[in-house]
């Protein structure tokens, strides 16, 4: 009787440690700038919470997709220029020009960091036609 109470707190123990491990890694919504090819353009995500203008990703004809197709914001180096909330009840991967940048979970909001001044193609990657451009001047 002993053995089976050991046995049964040993692998509670070990389910419980590989759980929060992967709640952690998959929590992580910051994408770091050192992953991405340097020929690209890159913009990372952060948590902060500064006053920027906001895109949603919510549901259009069944599809997940963008609240609108283009937002600007004012680059300033190391700060957040933009933010994406996500509204749907799924997990939606942000793309820039193939490189994930960060996955929101529902109700999520992520802020983007530019690398510069320029134009940021931003995609979905459950809807190849979610398109949204950064302008961060």
């Amino acid at each position: 009787m002993n053995k089976n109470r050991t046995l049964r707190t040993v692998v509670l123990s070990v389910f419980s440690v590989a759980l929060t491990i992967l709640a952690l890694v998959l929590m992580t919504p910051v994408a770091s700038a050192h992953t991405t090819a340097s020929g690209y353009r890159i913009v990372t995500a952060t948590s902060d919470i500064p006053a920027v203008p906001n895109v949603n990703i919510i549901k259009k004809n069944g599809k997940s997709n963008f609240s609108e197709s283009e937002v600007d914001c004012l680059f300033q180096s190391g700060q957040p220029c933009a933010s994406i909330t996500n509204l749907t009840f799924k997990d939606q991967e942000i793309d820039n020009l193939g490189h994930t940048v960060g996955t929101l979970h529902p109700g999520q909001t992520v802020f983007l960091i530019p690398s510069g001044p320029g134009t940021y193609p931003l995609s979905l990657a459950v809807n190849d036609q979610a398109m949204l451009n950064m302008i961060a001047r």
